[in-house]
């Protein structure tokens, strides 16, 4: 005897934007305006239920030096999530939802010190 489905109608799933969807499209708009001198990458991992998202930037001409910006970590739903801001003091921030996201990612990405590495690997990549 077969069971029916029980899961219901799932081409009916709502797809969200996820943070590492999000940090997909920032290093894709770094990529495209460095030309690829600098490339953003996005490395993911698993620490039993925990997922965690890699954003660093690749320098191919400094024999692909890599530094780390920062990581965002989250179980299975996207939110809460951690961000570490590896430009700063190194601390994990929570954020509650896409829009806390939204902003310390930001902060991060446009900010000062966020700047100046961009600008450091770009000039010394030409």
């Amino acid at each position: 005897m077969t069971t029916p489905n029980l899961w219901g109608d799932l081409g009916e799933i709502k797809r969200i934007q996820t943070p590492k969807s999000v940090l997909q499209e920032q290093a894709d708009y770094l990529n495209q305006a460095t030309s690829g001198v600098i490339r953003a990458e996005i490395d993911d991992r698993t620490q039993g239920e925990l997922l965690q998202f890699d954003l660093s930037l690749v320098a191919p001409a400094l024999n692909n030096y890599r530094y780390t910006l920062l990581s965002v970590r989250h179980y299975v739903l996207p939110y809460p999530l951690e961000i570490l801001d590896q430009t700063g003091p190194g601390l994990w921030i929570e954020c509650d939802n896409e829009e806390d996201f939204m902003d310390v990612l930001k902060d991060v990405l446009g900010g000062e010190r966020g700047q100046q590495v961009v600008s450091s690997l770009l000039s010394q990549s030409e």
